[in-house]
Order: C-alpha cells, then structure tokens, then sequence
C-alpha cells in the first residue's frame, strides 16, 4: 500500500473481523447493547456493518484532540511537498486550523496561495 492510498475499510464478511467488531463493540459501547443488536438484527454484513457504524460515533473526541488532528494532518502534507520540492521548505507556512465537515470524499485539506511583495 502506497502512502497515497486511502485506508481500506475492513471485509465485514471475514468471521475474524466480525469477531472484532463485537469484542470492540461491546467493550466501548456496551455488552447489553451487542447482545440486543445480534438477537435484533440478521446475521449478514449489513449487522457488522451497522455495529461498525454504532462503535465509530460512540467515540468522543474532544476539540484538543480534533485541533492536534488537523496540526499533524497539515504537517504531513507539508512534510509530502517538501519530499516532492526540497525548495519549499522556507516558502510553505502551517496557518491556524478552520473548523470543516467531512463530505462522501472525506475531510478537505485546504490551502492558501499568496505572494512576497
């Protein structure tokens, strides 16, 4: 896998990676709740799929965290032109975090172009 390359997302068909989604499941968000999801809901993918989903906005993530987040994402893109183009390095500024929402693509990376006068 290239550094390019988005993260996979997990076979949710693989009994290994169902074992997981409950063990995960039912550790962060209760063992009560996953025992009422599996009599609930059908045993195929689209139940590992829902618990995957479930387990993920159970996570709370605080403003630091979401800030320190943005911070290394810019640092890493920098760090990806800088690879690319050594000459950058002194041109290529990190300015303060804006807050975005994710979309179907993912979250955006925005950059700003401007000029020395």
């Amino acid at each position: 896998m290239s550094p390019q390359e988005p993260l996979p997302t997990p076979s949710l068909s693989d009994p290994r990676i169902q074992s997981g989604v409950k063990s995960a499941y039912g550790q962060q968000v209760s063992r009560i709740k996953l025992a009422q999801r599996l009599i609930s809901l059908p045993d195929n993918e689209s139940r590992y799929q829902q618990l995957r989903n479930e387990l993920i906005q159970s996570y709370a993530i605080s403003e630091t965290e979401l800030l320190q987040l943005a911070g290394a994402r810019a640092n890493r893109a920098k760090e990806l032109m800088v690879a690319q183009q050594p000459n950058l390095a002194e041109r290529i500024n990190i300015g303060s975090s804006k807050v975005v929402s994710a979309d179907q693509d993912g979250i955006p990376l925005g950059v700003s172009l401007g000029s020395k006068k």
